[in-house]
C-alpha cells in the first residue's frame, strides 16, 4: 500500500511538474500574445508585439518615446527617418486609424486621431500619408516623428525646467539645461569680478592721492592698482576659455 501510495504522488508530481514546465516554456519562448491592457505596437500598419520586436529586430528601451520602453496601456507607432528609428507615442482612441500615421494637437501636444481631422487640411488636401508624423493647427504639417516626441516631453516639462535634454544636434544654453546653468553662473561671477576689481582700483587711486611723499604708502597703492589689473586679465582669460569651450557661449 505504501508502494502504491508513493508512485501514486510520484505520478502526481511528474504530472503536475509537466504541466508547470510546458506553461513556463510557452511564456519564456514561444509567441507573446497581444494583451490588451500591455503596450501596443503598430510596425508597417500591422500589429505586433512590442517585446518580440524589439528582441528580434535589436532595438532597446531607448528608442521608445521617453526612453523607458514600452508602458502599459500606451500605443506606439514604429518610424524610420535619417535621424534614427524608433516608436513614437501615439493616441490609443482609435489605434486601428494609427495604423497609418501619426498626429499631434499643436496646441496641447497632445497625441490625437488623425482621422477626427478633414484630409484638406494635410499636405496635398488628401488626408494623412501612411508612415507620416504630424503637428496639427489650422493645417496639419508633416514633421520628423522623433520632433513630435521631443515636443511632447517638453510641453510636460515646468517653465523653469524647460531648458532642453541636451540631445541636439548644436548645443546651447537654449536646449541644454547644464549650459544654461552654467552660462548663468558665469555671467553672475563676470559682474563680481568687474564691481570687486573697479573698487580695488579705486581705493587704490585714493591712496595713492593721499600718499603724497610716504614711499610705503605709494608702493602700496600701486600694488594694489597692478593686483587689480592683473586679477581682470586673468579673469578675461578664463572668460575666453570658457567662451570657446563651452556650446554657444557663455555671453
Amino acid at each position: 500500500m505504501l508502494l502504491k501510495r508513493q508512485s501514486l504522488g510520484t505520478k502526481l508530481f511528474l504530472f503536475t511538474g509537466s504541466i508547470v514546465a510546458i506553461f513556463f516554456g510557452l511564456n519564456v519562448h514561444g509567441p507573446h500574445k497581444v494583451d490588451a491592457a500591455a503596450a501596443r505596437c503598430i510596425v508597417a500598419a500591422e500589429e505586433v508585439n512590442c517585446r518580440d520586436y524589439m528582441r528580434d529586430n535589436g532595438l532597446t528601451n531607448a528608442n521608445f518615446s521617453g526612453g523607458a520602453g514600452p508602458q502599459v496601456n500606451k500605443c506606439y507607432v514604429f518610424y524610420a527617418s535619417s535621424v534614427g528609428a524608433g516608436f513614437v507615442e501615439a493616441s490609443c482612441n482609435n489605434f486601428e486609424s494609427q495604423k497609418s500615421s501619426v498626429c499631434m494637437d499643436g496646441q496641447t501636444f497632445q497625441y490625437i486621431d488623425c482621422a477626427s481631422k478633414p484630409p484638406s487640411i494635410f499636405p496635398g488636401g488628401a488626408g494623412p500619408i501612411k508612415g507620416k508624423c504630424y503637428l496639427v493647427n489650422a493645417s496639419a504639417v508633416e514633421n520628423v516623428c522623433k520632433d513630435l516626441d521631443k515636443l511632447k516631453k517638453d510641453s510636460a516639462r515646468p517653465p523653469s525646467l524647460n531648458t532642453g535634454d541636451c540631445k541636439d544636434d548644436i548645443l546651447n544654453k537654449e536646449n541644454c539645461g547644464i549650459i544654461n546653468v552654467i552660462v548663468t553662473g558665469v555671467r553672475i561671477l563676470t559682474s563680481l569680478v568687474g564691481v570687486v576689481v573697479v573698487v580695488m582700483i579705486a581705493v587704490g587711486g585714493i591712496q595713492y592721492a593721499l600718499a603724497r611723499d610716504n614711499p610705503q604708502a605709494v608702493a602700496a597703492a600701486k600694488g594694489r592698482i597692478v593686483k587689480a589689473i592683473l586679477a581682470l586679465v586673468l579673469y578675461l582669460m578664463i572668460f575666453g576659455l570658457l567662451q570657446w569651450i563651452v556650446p554657444g557661449g557663455v555671453i
